[in-house]
């Protein structure tokens, strides 16, 4: 990419070029006072935004712009009511209209802006200028093929060149695994850590860009590129899955065929096998038939990873990705495998402070070894000296440097549920069953089913047992109503998100 200055400096000319043309074109159209409909073609949101603030800055006729919103389902309409409501009877000199492609159904809103395109005519007096990128004017050409026949000269081409693509693609993916890695094994909920939906899009047209223009990226830029695709995928849960498998093909080629021992490459690697192992735990929630396979395939990625970060000399980021296994071998019952984790864990965890791992450490990984083996006095110790650490670090906001309020808040959702769990199950046995079923009403209040259907539903059991041994039949039955109604709508229920 030697040449990237040059080839930057030459489109920064061009289009400044075309900018004053676009400029003159509004000008002129503003002097002539009728209807005239111009398209500026541009596939990047972001570089669209600095050239409409240029734009302002070079055309001698205000602008009036207006940004579509995902809702919009009347193009002529929102304009007229945007200039009614910001203008009055002031009519604007010009008009210009961005964002058609957030708009959730774009062939119905062309569809009918083509029907009433006469309208647009004898309304606006003004050019009109259309941001679109190549989704959008095929649309354009498909549905509303009458109206954009009114366009007037040929459609403005911003053009990125093929260098600038290619640093935006390395800052977002940059961006994105730095968020992975701040945020840790706390990251796999979408708490603000990702980039935004935005920038996705912009990174998913800029590779299609870069496909078309018949330009490979490096393997480790295709392999970083694939990973943040996958985990941007809110709803496509396959997607994601194959994302993953993409990536870590690539990583596997680079770090064997290649043997790159790039620090960097050894982290990122590992970050990828870390989600494939969130990717298998979440799918062993919607797939019960299947739970044991996809718990040996989560844990088989996650100790992988582990692996990987320690090729790379970071026990800190181990530290950060530890935790989750324990989940996994305590659902597999795999009890000694999780006695030395927890040792581990909580070498770890004195070594690199976080009181949200620390506590999961005792009220979780120590804590269900402890249940295996019958030993309520310790279950009761280790639970409640957990829920002591999240409640002060909650209370106090007594939080290591990278930790965030979002991650305790989820932590508070996700984790107080098992340590009470735990507790109440020591209470019961320890022939204390009110502070059972007090500490279980507690964690069924604050934990989400969304975020953790399989512990939710445990909570659930527990407690309906509890109200049953107490004779208190009437709640029993209600809540085995109310977790008959839980598991049937998880079993069925639609991905909400890897993590």
């Amino acid at each position: 990419m030697t040449n990237s200055q040059p080839q930057d400096h030459h489109q920064h000319a061009d289009h400044q070029q075309l900018l004053k043309q676009l400029a003159w074109a509004m000008e002129m159209g503003a002097s002539e006072k009728e209807f005239s409909l111009i398209f500026a073609h541009c596939n990047y949101t972001q570089w669209r935004d600095q050239l409409i603030k240029q734009l302002a800055e070079v055309c001698a006729v205000e602008i009036f712009p207006i940004e579509l919103t995902p809702e919009v389902t009347q193009l002529y309409r929102t304009i007229y009511s945007k200039i009614q409501s910001q203008l009055g009877q002031q009519p604007p000199q010009g008009i210009m209209v961005y964002g058609f492609e957030v708009v959730r159904d774009l062939e119905q809103l062309l569809r009918l802006a083509n029907r009433v395109r006469e309208e647009f005519r004898k309304q606006f007096h003004v050019p009109v200028l259309f941001w679109v990128d190549d989704r959008v004017y095929s649309q354009f050409l498909r549905s509303a093929r009458d109206l954009a026949s009114w366009g007037t000269g040929s459609t403005l081409d911003f053009q990125i060149s093929t260098a600038k693509v290619i640093k935006f693609i390395k800052q977002v993916t940059d961006l994105g695994f730095a968020q992975v890695l701040a945020a840790g094994a706390a990251g796999g909920l979408h708490h603000g850590q990702n980039i935004s939906n935005q920038q996705l899009a912009d990174l998913r047209q800029a590779w299609q860009d870069l496909q078309h223009r018949q330009v490979r990226l490096a393997p480790d830029l295709e392999a970083s590129v694939e990973f943040i695709l996958g985990r941007g995928i809110p709803h496509g849960f396959k997607q994601s899955q194959q994302h993953y498998q993409r990536s870590l093909k690539l990583w596997e080629d680079l770090l064997g065929v290649y043997a790159s021992s790039d620090p960097e490459h050894l982290i990122r690697y590992g970050c990828v096998l870390f989600h494939m192992g969130q990717w298998y735990r979440t799918y062993a929630d919607l797939d019960r038939n299947q739970d044991k396979q996809h718990c040996l395939r989560a844990r088989d990625y996650f100790v992988r990873s582990h692996y990987w970060f320690e090729r790379a000399k970071r026990q800190d980021l181990v530290a950060k990705f530890i935790n989750p296994l324990g989940e996994i071998l305590q659902r597999l019952g795999l009890w000694h495998e999780l006695y030395q984790l927890a040792k581990k864990a909580l070498a770890l965890h004195q070594k690199y402070p976080n009181p949200l791992w620390l506590a999961h450490d005792y009220g979780f990984l120590a804590a269900q070894v402890a249940i295996a083996r019958s030993q309520w006095p310790r279950v009761k110790k280790l639970s409640t000296k957990a829920l002591d650490i999240l409640t002060n670090a909650q209370c106090y906001s007594q939080l290591a440097s990278d930790l965030t309020l979002q991650q305790l808040d989820w932590a508070w959702e996700l984790h107080q549920g098992w340590y009470r769990l735990s507790l109440a199950r020591a209470y019961k046995h320890l022939g204390e069953p009110d502070y059972g079923i007090w500490h279980l009403e507690q964690a069924k209040y604050h934990t989400n089913p969304n975020v953790n259907p399989y512990l939710y539903t445990k909570i659930l059991k527990e407690l309906r047992q509890l109200y049953f041994d107490q004779g208190e039949y009437q709640k029993a039955f209600s809540v085995k109503a109310y977790q008959q109604s839980i598991e049937y709508q998880f079993r069925f229920r639609a991905f909400v998100g890897p993590g």
